[in-house]
Formats: structure tokens, C-alpha cells, sequence
């Protein structure tokens, strides 16, 4: 019989102790981390500091390309990322199911763990809660990722401006499709993976080259309308609106195939390892070129443009056409990220 989640693992008792000595502590280990301490002290930084905070839930908990550990470090390192900072330090807080299998628990911690190891990364600070069987779903994830700027230009909303290029470092949906095809046990022809990964390496280099980059966004949930949708939300002093090229989309055979099926749209499945970047138009061809030598960018493309349309997500259509992009009001796929 599998050992899984008791209520005493949150009681602060012996067997928080050893859970936490167990399984986070050896999948995390670093000096900082063994000090066990209410908190840390970090090093002194050289620049301003960049943070950010995010939560992660996601059903089934392990998918092909990855799982919640990987997920929750690659979603908090690529939100540094869009903001031209490289991550030094994560922290992470843990809500535990009662009935979670611990073998379970093990493998995403250790997951968890080489990612941010891949990624020079240290784990430094964490927390750990037990609620009652049938009040959360197995595992819930928040991080916390703190760093540095690699640039004095860092990217930003309010530097939108019409005229400038939208550039995607790859094809959209593979997350969101991921997602739902292991919840429906649905089988498509071609490979249906998740992109989750970490972009640091893609997108920091990137900025160093191209330091006048205005803005860049992952297009997690609600995908790349839903980016967008919110990027025209944001108080810019000069309104703006987008334009895409629907024949310059990239979207994988099994993803559309999948969205062709259901209905979906492939411009509103999550993504976990795509870049929306936008530049000066004069400087979208040697973006692009820079970015498809790398790995994670091979199938970038210019996907549209920065318009002064306020608030208006438009899409020239492959006949010709032009059509508007609302904002949906919900999310067809819950717990994908």
C-alpha cells in the first residue's frame, strides 16, 4: 500500500519534520536552505531588485513535458524573464492534500528541484500545509522568484507604442492542448507535449543584444488574446491595440487538430514556454533571426503589429478579412497552470 498525506504532516509535529526533512530538503539542498531558520538572509544585491509571485494548480498533476513542480519554477523564472531579470532565489509554500500519495509528492518535489538546479537557481525559503481529503486538488504550488535586472532598459507595458512589431518565440497552445488531451484521454496523430520550460536562456541573452526591446509577455492563461487583451488594459500614456497576421501563426498540427475537434481556440490555450516580445519594426528581422537560433525559438515568427486603435485586438484573416478578438470571459480549461 502507497504511504500518502496525513493530517498530522501539517501538524508541526514529528511528521512535519520529517516530511520536510525527507523530501524538500534533499531535493532543495543548499546552504541557505539547511540553515532553517523563520527566514532567510540573502546576499547583498548590485541592482534594484525584480520579484514576482505566482500560483500554480494544474490537473493531471503530471503531464507529458512535464508536471506542477517543473511548471511552478518555469513559470516564475520566465515572469523575471519578461521583465529582462535574471532569477537568483525562489522560494515556495506547499498545500497538501490528505490522501496524497508522498511516492507522488517526491517525484514533483525532486522535480522542482533539478529544474531550478538546471537553472542556477536555489530554493531558499518554503512552507508546508495539510488540509483535509477533498479540499484542494492533491497539490497546490505558489512561488516566489527574486532577482536582478540584466539591463538597464528593462521591458515595459508603457513603452508599447504604434508601429512596433510582435514577435512569438513559438507555436501556440501546446500547454493548454497538453492539458486537456491527458484529461480526456484523447489521442491526436503528431506529438501533443507541453512547452513548459524555463526561457532565461533564450530570452536574457536576447535583451543584452537588443537592450531597446519595449516589452515582452509569456502568454500564459487565456493565452495570446488574453496577453493582449490585458497589455490594452494597462494605463498607457499613449492608448494602443494590436493587429495579427492569422497566416503568421504558428500552431502545431495536433494542437489545431485538437481545437478543430473542440471548437477551441488555439490564440486562447495557455502556453508555459512562449514569449510574446515587441521592438521597433526596423529591429523585428534581426530579433527573429537571433531568437530562431536558439532552441526554444526555432519556430518564432512576426506575427503582427502595435496599432493606435485603443483597445482593439484585431486579426487580418488568411482570406483577406479583418475581424476583432474579444477578451472571453472565462477559461474553457480550468487548473492548467
Amino acid at each position: 500500500m502507497h504511504e500518502t498525506i496525513e493530517l498530522f504532516h501539517g501538524s508541526g509535529a514529528k511528521k512535519s519534520h520529517q516530511l520536510i526533512r525527507d523530501i524538500f530538503f534533499e531535493a532543495f539542498d543548499n546552504p541557505l536552505l539547511k540553515e532553517g531558520a523563520d527566514g532567510v538572509v540573502l546576499p547583498n544585491f548590485q541592482h534594484e531588485l525584480v520579484i514576482t509571485t505566482d500560483a500554480f494548480v494544474v490537473s493531471p498533476l503530471i503531464f507529458q513535458g512535464g508536471d506542477i513542480g517543473k511548471l511552478a519554477v518555469c513559470g516564475a523564472l520566465n515572469d523575471l524573464a519578461a521583465m529582462g531579470a535574471r532569477a537568483y532565489y525562489l522560494s515556495a509554500t506547499f498545500i497538501l492534500e490528505e490522501g496524497l500519495e508522498i511516492e507522488k509528492l517526491k517525484k514533483i518535489v525532486q522535480s522542482m528541484g533539478h529544474e531550478a538546479r538546471m537553472a542556477q537557481v536555489s530554493i531558499v525559503a518554503g512552507d508546508t500545509k495539510v488540509v483535509e481529503k477533498n479540499k484542494a486538488d492533491q497539490i497546490y504550488i505558489s512561488v516566489t522568484a527574486i532577482g536582478n535586472p540584466e539591463t538597464e532598459c528593462a521591458p515595459h507595458p508603457k513603452k508599447l507604442r504604434a508601429g512596433q512589431k510582435i514577435i512569438l518565440s513559438g507555436p501556440l497552445g501546446d500547454h493548454g492542448a497538453t492539458i486537456l488531451a491527458a484529461r480526456k484521454d484523447l489521442v491526436f496523430e503528431g506529438n501533443l507535449k507541453s512547452d513548459c520550460s524555463n526561457l532565461q536562456p533564450l530570452i536574457l541573452p536576447l535583451i543584452k543584444l537588443f537592450p531597446s526591446i519595449s516589452c515582452m509577455r509569456d502568454p500564459t492563461r487565456g493565452g495570446l488574446s488574453g496577453s493582449l487583451h490585458e497589455l490594452m488594459a494597462v494605463d498607457h500614456e499613449s492608448k494602443i491595440g494590436f493587429r495579427l497576421n492569422e497566416e503568421d501563426l504558428p500552431v502545431s498540427p495536433p494542437v489545431r487538430g485538437l481545437c478543430e475537434i473542440l471548437g477551441l481556440d488555439p490564440l486562447t490555450l495557455a502556453n508555459e514556454g512562449k514569449m510574446i516580445i515587441f521592438c521597433d519594426a526596423d529591429l523585428a528581422l534581426p530579433i527573429l533571426q537571433q531568437i530562431r537560433q536558439h532552441p526554444l525559438g526555432q519556430e518564432a515568427m512576426i506575427i503582427g503589429e502595435v496599432t493606435d486603435r485603443p483597445g482593439q485586438l484585431e486579426m487580418k484573416t488568411i482570406y483577406g478579412g479583418e475581424r476583432s478578438l474579444i477578451w472571453a470571459e472565462g477559461d474553457a480549461l480550468p487548473r492548467i497552470c
